[in-house]
């Protein structure tokens, strides 16, 4: 009897455990920022610290000024935190002038606040609109904290003081700053949901001439202009700066709308089988969830053909098979590569600067983690097929597909081959490679280029060549005739 007590007791003590655990592990599951969020919401992601090491200093992390929770604690960008408050004051007193002036605001539509014996108070204008920025984002906290991907520690007053601090500081920025350029702004770990800013933006006076929307967007536009300039397209955004742009009505941060405006227009593409592509939603969901999985598998899906990217030879050996490349039209879509027959192979320009490398990696790294778009990802990979020596660079640069404004053709070399390490894109660009491919295994094409490269490059190359071809003709005619007379 002793035994089997000992043996039940055993068990309880084990059943007990395993319920502890169930329980321990249920509360960390329902706690966990990509469980509790609504799928599809979450778009802002830390970068896997492999990606932090892959270049020093971190291509992720802001060098100047930290936006939202990520980087909060960095010790070494508190000095800027009092320049946030001195915009978002800046800000906010200016909007209340232009209110008092105008006269636009009734006292009825302000809120009235009573002292203990019943004496009105009133607040400095500049004061009664932060409080309404702070009532707006206060209603909109859980709907913020779903778009991180992880739980935010902090406070429920921590948190909605810094969304406005720095969300009045970025509208400020964008105001003071109207085509200047920040990268720290556009890095992925370093966002604030979009709708934010469109929050506290509808509290702020501006120029009579400009609705609210138009304005804002032309903000963005014009803050974002410096990359397109640099990435291969030439768009022009103040005449695309609409009420609320189709294109961009969803976007969910500075990044996003980059990401968006970069995009190849959809008959650019036709060549990606969009049925065999899983749905948006779909495509999401499986990020989130296979997020580790994602950035350490050694390969893209190999079982899966229809993933399956094909890759070009360098730019090099293409053209010593024939191929001549050509700058892609400036009306044309970025990230644009076509093949034709004849051997001609077109590409969208792109300028190489000091903050390519940066907003090249974060645009990436949003694609991967979040955004269902492989767009920059795709662009990235063949331009790294393409790229492995600094005479690949020249031949690129010699026909103004690359203009490198780094000064040295090397560091072009080292931007792309870096670029790529686990980057895993789909099959949009694939009909063009094998086109590509096919060229470069004709036989006819590699021996038609070597001639014209060694024999045929200038007119005297030429007249060697000919007056050779004669000369040989020449003693074989004579050595024939000579045998025929002795016969």
């Amino acid at each position: 009897m002793s035994e089997i007590s000992i043996a039940e007791a055993e068990n309880y003590t084990f059943s007990v455990e395993i319920e502890e655990l169930s329980n321990l592990i249920q509360t960390r599951i329902q706690n966990s920022a990509l469980h509790s969020a609504t799928p599809g919401r979450c778009s802002i992601h830390r970068v896997p610290e492999k990606f932090h090491k892959m270049t020093e200093p971190s291509q992720y992390k802001p060098q100047v000024i930290s936006i939202g929770p990520f980087h909060r604690k960095d010790q070494s960008l508190k000095a800027m935190e009092d320049l946030k408050l001195f915009y978002a004051h800046h800000l906010l007193t200016r909007t209340a002038e232009k209110n008092i002036k105008e006269e636009v605001v009734a006292t009825t539509s302000r809120p009235i606040n009573l002292d203990s014996p019943g004496t009105l108070v009133k607040k400095p204008g500049w004061v009664t609109i932060l409080d309404e920025c702070i009532q707006s984002i206060k209603k909109k906290e859980p709907e913020i904290r779903d778009c991180y991907s992880e739980a935010i520690d902090l406070s429920s007053g921590e948190f909605v003081d810094m969304m406005v601090i720095d969300g009045l500081f970025i509208i400020e920025d964008f105001i003071r700053a109207f085509a200047g350029r920040s990268i720290d702004l556009l890095l992925l770990e370093n966002q604030l949901p979009f709708f934010v800013l469109q929050c506290l933006f509808d509290h702020i006076a501006l120029p009579d001439q400009f609705p609210k929307t138009v304005f804002l967007w032309m903000m963005v536009f014009h803050r974002l202009k410096f990359c397109l300039r640099m990435l291969p397209t030439e768009k022009n955004l103040v005449e695309r700066a609409q009420p609320l742009p189709e294109e961009c009505q969803d976007a969910k941060h500075l990044l996003d709308i980059l990401c968006i405006l970069l995009q190849p227009s959809p008959q650019s593409d036709k060549h990606v089988l969009e049925a065999n592509l899983p749905s948006s939603s779909t495509w999401k969901i499986q990020k989130n969830i296979a997020l580790l999985e994602k950035f350490n598998r050694g390969a893209c899906a190999s079982t899966n053909h229809e993933y399956e990217v094909h890759l070009i030879p360098r730019a090099t050996d293409l053209k010593r098979a024939g191929v001549r490349f050509k700058r892609g039209s400036q009306k044309a879509d970025s990230m644009s590569f076509k093949f034709s027959s004849d051997g001609i192979f077109e590409i969208s320009p792109i300028s190489i600067d000091d903050g390519t490398d940066t907003i090249l990696r974060n645009i990436i790294a949003f694609e991967q983690l979040y955004s269902g778009r492989s767009d920059m990802s795709c662009y990235a990979v063949l331009m790294d097929c393409l790229i492995n020596s600094v005479e690949d660079v020249e031949i690129l640069r010699q026909v103004g597909i690359i203009n490198n404004h780094l000064g040295c053709d090397e560091d072009v070399v080292n931007i792309f081959n870096k670029l790529c390490v686990d980057v895993f894109p789909d099959s949009r660009y694939n009909s063009t490679t094998h086109e590509v491919n096919k060229f470069y295994n004709q036989s006819w094409s590699t021996w038609k280029a070597m001639l014209k490269s060694e024999y045929f490059h200038n007119p005297w190359a030429i007249v060697s060549v000919f007056a050779a071809v004669l000369l040989i003709l020449l003693t074989l005619t004579s050595t024939v005739t000579g045998i025929l007379q002795v016969t």
